[in-house]
């Protein structure tokens, strides 16, 4: 048996202006990701003010 490389399919070329859930999508994920580097090295004390 030989190992085959796996490589994710081509994705698709859509038009995204003007499509708000993709924005929305993709301004929540940025701001997890934000979120999540700030918070790494805070105290826990602070989780709450910095989710607000």
């Amino acid at each position: 048996i030989q190992p085959q490389e796996i490589s994710p399919p081509p994705t698709a070329n859509l038009d995204r202006s003007n499509d708000k859930v993709y924005e929305n999508v993709t301004g929540l994920v940025k701001a997890v990701i934000e979120m999540s580097s700030r918070i790494q090295p805070a105290p826990p004390e602070e989780y709450v003010p910095m989710v607000k």
